[in-house]
């Protein structure tokens, strides 16, 4: 029997790949062939540094899998139980996580674990490089990734000052983080 994705509730096939496939090659597979994976099990799968771009994950149960360095960029992950999964070094740029449970979740040692209610915020496209910047409530602060900056609030701020003052870039950063602290305030973070 060839391996396969199911649905997380009815255990419908999803995706079929070929004998000897790893769950991380069978995502790939179905994430090229633009495959809907609503509802798919992937609870607790290898997918370290998967190329999962643009997937449709939609509902999908990808508690406890590792997605550290996977790409995620605009990938539909809206209600998808991500909790306890790894996001450390995953790129999750213009992916939508509506609905999406975070919760416990890990960005690394060094940056901790996602808490509260909606931890994770997104704006873009921002700044120099136009990109989306992200931020992350976690058990240890809060936490950016804007381009390849990757570090706490503070630590973004003295940053962006050293690099663009008061600049255009600089003051849209600045209203940027006004509206992270203003977010991690309403959801119970410590700043």
């Amino acid at each position: 029997m060839n391996p396969q994705i199911k649905h997380r509730y009815t255990g419908a096939v999803l995706f079929e790949g070929e004998a000897g496939m790893t769950t991380r090659a069978i995502l790939e597979k179905a994430t090229t062939a633009k495959a809907n994976l609503y509802g798919a099990n992937l609870s607790g799968a290898n997918l370290y540094r998967a190329n999962l771009s643009g997937a449709n994950l939609r509902g999908a149960d990808l508690s406890k899998a590792d997605l550290s360095g996977a790409n995620l960029y605009g990938a539909n992950l809206i209600g998808a139980n991500l909790c306890g999964a790894n996001l450390s070094g995953a790129d999750l740029s213009g992916a939508n996580l509506s609905g999406a449970d975070l919760y416990g979740a890990s960005l690394g040692g060094t940056f901790g674990k996602l808490i509260a209610g909606k931890p994770f915020f997104q704006c873009g496209p921002i700044g120099s490089r136009s990109d989306c910047l992200q931020s992350f409530i976690t058990d240890k602060g809060i936490v950016i990734k804007a381009g390849c900056f990757t570090g706490f609030i503070d630590d973004f701020v003295a940053a962006v000052e050293k690099t663009h003052g008061d600049s255009d870039h600089g003051k849209e950063y600045a209203m940027a983080v006004l509206m992270i602290e203003a977010h991690a305030a309403i959801w119970g973070a410590k700043t």
